[in-house]
């Protein structure tokens, strides 16, 4: 009995003991993540939600800026500062998100006037960020010898902080970060005309009349732009963004010393809401160059570009040109006439069809003679011949061609009826025995096409030969 009683004695005790070191463990463990919640509490530099941002206020020593947000949440307005600047609304939107929540690694304590100066906090950058009902502003001084941290105070805290670069760096504010760094302001409002010099010769100009474009310099042409090729030059200029903000308030005599004096390119960007944009590149060799100086003539600035994305510098007229004459889709088209005279694989042809056609329904004449439901040999020869005759491509533009004052009668004459009722045509007259210079709806396209564009393997001639031998066949 005495022996139960010592060993239950022994057992309470030992209950006892663990007990109470489990609860020195959880409460050693509860006071330890209150410590650090604290220490955590005490490196928040901020603690402010981002969206609720209206005011921004920047001070630098070259610079002081209040910014409120607009209407647009993504929009800020400038209400103190330098009206005429455009803002980099993307900027500001990284500002109010690191700026909003931004922690620190280490606290430095309390500093003196020395630790300042030593830290760059005497002449720091101001950043205040403002909501309807809190306001924090915060010290961004220098980084530290690693560059793996900035010094960085907050207004009422009289100790210095430790701030990762990687958050920091978005606060160390600058002009050239405020600012707008595209050359297109208004990328909503669309371009009406763009053009370009090249050592003081027209390269091109293009513009938008009555919502199609065209080329009217160096010379007014009717051969169509390539839809494709001009979305992608205004992409290019609508996400041009300046390098470097290399100097204000730039005149003439300032000029060489940025190789602009003598600009070896002219770049003219107009829009729809009345902006100008006029761009004096200096020269460079696209090769070698990394960056080039550019003057912004609307703000006597001098701006540096990457040569990178300079390339549409290096363009020419007829880059931005259809390669074919006249390219209608078939689903525009009700009637296509060709007439033709002239030699083909040692064979004269001399031949005028026209050919009606509905592909939404699946409906084609030609001559008056239905060959819709005549086999798909015979339809598909036919598509093949349109596919031909739309991609009639000429092998060079001359703009310092003589136009023709006896032309003649034409080789080839396409006449295009569109469903509208307009009616459009492509002619041919001969310049020798290999080339024939192209007329668009009557006008001198100072295009040459070559032979082989029409009588090639596979060309336009071969098709219609192909296309008359299925069709005969089929109403046989």
């Amino acid at each position: 009995m005495k022996r139960q009683l010592i060993l239950g004695l022994i057992l309470v005790l030992l209950a006892g003991a663990a007990f109470g070191t489990y609860f020195f463990v959880d409460y050693y463990q509860a006071q330890k993540e209150a410590a650090e919640t604290e220490k955590a509490k005490a490196l928040q530099l901020s603690d402010l939600n981002s969206d609720d941002i209206q005011t921004i206020t920047i001070h630098t020593a070259d610079m002081d800026y209040t910014l409120e947000k607009g209407s647009s949440s993504n929009q800020w307005n400038i209400a103190e500062g330098s009206s005429d600047m455009n803002v980099n609304n993307s900027y500001l939107s990284t500002i109010c998100t690191y700026g909003s929540a931004l922690t620190a690694s280490e606290d430095l304590g309390t500093v003196s006037d020395t630790d300042k100066e030593k830290y760059g906090l005497t002449d720091p950058i101001i950043i205040s960020l403002a909501t309807d009902t809190d306001k924090v502003t915060l010290s961004i001084g220098k980084q530290t010898a690693t560059k793996e941290y900035y010094y960085v105070m907050r207004s009422g805290d009289d100790h210095a902080y430790l701030v990762p670069s990687s958050t920091a760096q978005y606060l160390a504010a600058n002009e050239t970060m405020l600012r707008y760094r595209y050359i297109v302001a208004d990328t909503s409002s669309p371009f009406t005309v763009l053009s370009l010099q090249r050592d003081g010769t027209d390269v091109y100009t293009m513009e938008n009349q009555d919502n199609t474009w065209k080329m009217t310099v160096p010379y007014n042409l009717p051969i169509a732009l390539d839809n494709s090729k001009l979305s992608s030059l205004t992409i290019s200029l609508q996400e041009l963004q300046i390098e470097e903000f290399a100097a204000k308030d730039v005149t003439e005599k300032d000029y060489a010393a940025y190789g602009v004096d003598h600009p070896a390119y002219q770049l003219k960007l107009e829009q729809e809401n009345g902006d100008t944009t006029t761009l004096l590149f200096a020269e460079y060799d696209p090769l070698v160059s990394s960056y080039v100086n550019c003057l912004h003539v609307e703000s006597n600035e001098i701006f540096t570009f990457d040569s990178s994305s300079l390339s549409f510098l290096q363009a020419n007229a007829s880059d931005y040109l259809m390669k074919s004459l006249y390219s209608p889709t078939m689903d525009t088209v009700s009637t296509l006439s060709i007439q033709y005279k002239g030699s083909y694989n040692d064979q004269t042809l001399d031949f005028q069809t026209t050919f009606t056609m509905d592909s939404s329904t699946g409906t084609y004449s030609c001559d008056n003679t239905d060959f819709s439901n005549a086999g798909t040999e015979t339809v598909n020869a036919f598509q093949k011949l349109y596919t031909q005759a739309t991609g009639l491509s000429y092998e060079e533009i001359q703009p310092d061609a003589a136009v023709p004052t006896e032309s003649g009668s034409p080789a080839l004459t396409m006449t295009y009826t569109l469903k509208d009722g307009t009616v459009h045509t492509v002619q041919l007259y001969a310049n020798d025995d290999k080339t024939y210079w192209a007329y668009i709806d009557n006008q001198f396209s100072y295009a040459l096409v070559r032979q082989r564009a029409l009588s090639g393997n596979g060309k336009m001639l071969e098709c219609y030969t192909e296309f008359m031998k299925a069709f005969q066949e089929a109403a046989s």
